[in-house]
C-alpha cells in the first residue's frame, strides 16, 4: 500500500495475495505455538523426560507435514493467479 504497487493490481490479484498471507500466519502461528509448548514441558518437566516422549512427535510432525503442503499448494495457486 505505501508504494502504491497494489492499485496495480487486480482486485482478484489482492484477494489471493491476502488469502496467502492469511494462511502463511496461521502456520506461523502454530509453529509458534508448539515451540513454545515444547520449551515449556522442556523447563517444567527436563531433557529427559522431553527425550523419553519423542514418540508424541510423530503426530505433530505429520500435522505440520499436512500444513506445509497445503501451504505450498497456496502458494502454487496464489502464484498462478498472479501470473495470470
Amino acid at each position: 500500500m505505501t508504494t502504491g504497487a497494489a492499485a496495480r493490481w487486480s482486485y482478484d490479484g489482492l484477494l489471493a495475495l491476502s488469502s496467502i498471507y492469511e494462511a502463511q500466519a496461521s502456520y506461523a502461528r502454530l509453529s509458534d505455538a508448539m515451540l513454545a509448548s515444547t520449551y515449556q514441558d522442556l523447563m517444567r518437566d527436563g531433557p529427559d523426560n522431553l527425550l523419553d516422549n519423542y514418540a508424541n512427535f510423530a503426530p505433530v510432525q505429520r500435522d505440520f507435514a499436512g500444513k506445509e503442503a497445503e501451504l505450498v499448494a497456496a502458494y502454487d495457486r496464489v502464484l498462478g493467479t498472479i501470473e495470470n
